[in-house]
């Protein structure tokens, strides 16, 4: 089985993997998946300019580079570690792989906006405890 870690690469990821050690079996694998930007052809930028797409493209290259920073960092410690970088809708997108991969648990960092916020946008962990097919442990921020 497998631990599915969605991370937003915010200081959120480094509480999310400060409690994956306390979380793995010793048979089990952990998956590190950042939900990225939709592609920005997706959304509407095929008729902007090239810079939008190509500053979006460098982002989506650094994240990708902080991922594996941060699985490097589980590795080191002896667990096994995969990652993933996606683009999409961060909760459906969430979800879906947590299916695809048959995940045992979901874990999320929680960072909490303003009611107005909640109330107005909601909240990627809201709709993924509310929707998901596995259970899901919301990690607090203890980081400052």
């Amino acid at each position: 089985m497998t631990i599915l870690a969605a991370i937003d690469l915010s200081s959120t990821a480094e509480s999310v993997l400060d409690s994956l050690p306390r979380l793995v079996n010793k048979n089990e694998a952990i998956t590190l998946l950042h939900v990225a930007e939709p592609d920005p052809d997706f959304v509407g930028f095929d008729t902007g300019p090239n810079v939008v797409k190509e500053q979006l493209a460098q982002e989506f290259s650094e994240q990708k580079e902080q991922l594996e920073e941060y699985a490097s960092r589980l590795r080191a410690n002896g667990f096994h570690v995969e990652t993933s970088q996606i683009r999409g809708a961060y909760a459906e997108s969430i979800m879906r792989f947590a299916d695809d991969l048959d995940a045992r648990i979901i874990v999320l960092g929680n960072r909490r906006h303003g009611t107005l916020y909640d109330i107005l946008v909601g909240s990627v962990a809201e709709a993924v405890i509310r929707n998901a097919n596995q259970p899901v442990l919301l990690v607090p921020n203890n980081v400052e």
